[in-house]
């Protein structure tokens, strides 16, 4: 029977280099390496939750951030839009204020070259204002449309009365027994009408107002002129077939001759202007209608007489633009206009045929005179005497 081996001989057997292991240490070893793999993954289970916690953490940061920069996006968005608006009313207001600043220079401009021009054209200021004037806050007239009629009336009436009495101081040529009571009577009323007629068509509400030493000095340089010419005796004569047929002397013809071109020439600027500024046509239809309207009816009468009056009323009411030239001529002819209704009277147009018309509409008893003369020529009174 073998001897049992202990273990300290086969500690003994064992070679002296080769280290001893130890059943209990291996176990030792073994529980210890179970311990650690368990701290191990419980080292990792905590590293998990707590990378996992982390990562949570990391999102909601993140979404919190995202939610900052958004918000500082709409921030920045809202305070910038602020800014534009801010701009943008400083740049509005900034405009308004230079085109302000613009308007008063322009303004203090204006005042300025209207203030020069005043000064240095101080015959185109008027008298009277073209405002309507008021009395404790209420207008006496309405709008200067209404101003400006009632100075042109005024300045007609006025004339009319002056040149008058002016007239028969220097004994120029004029009617007898012709007074002012008379005009006033019968012919005050037509003349009320035309000028109002020649107002509206000369659109003299939409320049200044009459009542300036340009347009006085014009007007009555006419009313002296048309008067003075009767001085001499070759211009002694009518605008008639008759009298130009028979009794015109050489010197008128001559005068005429040099007159007309001056005439042409007034028309050819209204034309051109009328064709510059495009209202060629409309002016030429209102000649034609006044042709129609206002000779037209008398070209068949043999007691057509063209007076001075009906003249300057007729032509100078389309002497209409607002320049210079064409006010002047406007004012030359409704000073032939004031001139012919204070020398001779608001003679009608058709003369003693259209006094016969009314006299017999009328029924006045003084024609029985005149109709027994007819019937009773004077060789059958003479005849019937003898």
């Amino acid at each position: 029977m073998s001897e049992a081996t202990t273990p300290t001989k086969m500690a003994e057997q064992q070679p002296s280099g080769t280290a001893t292991k130890d059943p209990l240490s291996k176990e030792g070893e073994a529980a210890t390496g179970t311990n650690q793999n368990d701290d191990d993954n419980s080292d990792k289970a905590g590293n998990t939750s707590i990378s996992n916690d982390n990562g949570d953490d990391d999102e909601e940061q993140q979404r919190q951030q995202e939610q900052q920069r958004e918000g500082t996006a709409d921030e920045f968005r809202d305070e910038h839009e602020d800014e534009e608006d801010d701009e943008n009313h400083d740049e509005t207001q900034a405009l308004s204020q230079s085109n302000n600043s613009s308007n008063d220079n322009s303004n203090n401009i204006n005042n300025n070259n209207n203030e020069s021009s005043s000064r240095r054209w101080w015959w185109f200021r008027c008298a009277l204002p073209d405002e309507a004037p008021t009395l404790y806050g209420h207008a006496l007239l309405e709008g200067p449309f209404a101003v400006k009629w009632l100075k042109f009336v005024g300045v007609t009436l006025l004339g009319i009365c002056f040149m008058h009495w002016f007239i028969r101081q220097m004994n120029w040529e004029h009617r007898q027994n012709y007074t002012l009571q008379q005009f006033y009577t019968y012919e005050s009323t037509m003349t009320v009408v035309d000028a109002t007629v020649f107002f509206t068509v000369a659109r003299l509400h939409r320049q200044r107002g009459v009542d300036h030493v340009a347009f006085l000095i014009v007007l009555f340089a006419a009313t002296f002129y048309a008067s003075y010419v009767t001085t001499f005796s070759f211009l002694q004569h009518s605008f008639t077939l008759y009298e130009m047929h028979c009794r015109w002397p050489p010197a008128l013809w001559i005068f005429v001759a040099i007159l007309i071109p001056l005439i042409v020439t007034i028309i050819l600027w209204h034309v051109r202007y009328a064709v510059r500024t495009g209202v060629f046509v409309s002016k030429f239809m209102e000649l034609v209608l006044a042709v129609v309207l206002l000779v037209a009816p008398y070209a068949t009468s043999p007691y057509l007489h063209l007076h001075h009056w009906y003249v300057g009323w007729l032509a100078g009411m389309h002497a209409n633009f607002d320049v210079w030239w064409s006010r002047a001529t406007l004012a030359w002819c409704w000073g032939l206009y004031i001139n012919g209704i204070a020398v001779y009277g608001r003679d009608p147009v058709l003369t003693c045929g259209y006094t016969l018309f009314l006299s017999k509409a009328q029924g006045c008893p003084y024609l029985d005179c005149y109709m027994d003369g007819l019937a009773n020529p004077p060789e059958q009174i003479d005849n019937q005497t003898h």
